[in-house]
């Protein structure tokens, strides 16, 4: 795993954290991706964003993806809006879903 650089700050979004535990419980190394994760979360605080631009990019991207004919996950959404309406990165090994969102910076650190 790729050592988290500073000055940047990383966060959490709220979605992001079980959907990272449900991909360690079925993952062959369970045990190393759960203690990984556990030592990822102490260090990346969790984030509840409800903010108004977080629903403005939510409903700009779903219609837009919608029109496209090419729609994403209702979770992977939120959490590109989440990403979007903070101007963060988003880390991530979906980038197949995640570059279908316009103006969104996606990283993928999985080696």
């Amino acid at each position: 795993m790729m050592s988290l650089r500073a000055p940047v700050e990383y966060i959490l979004q709220l979605s992001g954290d079980p959907l990272l535990l449900k991909g360690a419980e079925r993952s062959a190394r369970r045990a190393q991706v759960l203690r990984r994760l556990e030592r990822l979360t102490r260090e990346i605080p969790v984030l509840y964003d409800t903010r108004r631009a977080l629903c403005e990019h939510y409903a700009v991207q779903f219609l837009r993806l919608e029109e496209a004919g090419t729609p994403i996950g209702a979770n992977d959404l939120w959490i590109a809006c989440h990403a979007l309406s903070e101007n963060a990165t988003l880390i991530t090994h979906n980038l197949r879903e995640f570059q279908r969102i316009q103006g969104l910076r996606v990283e993928d650190w999985v080696d």
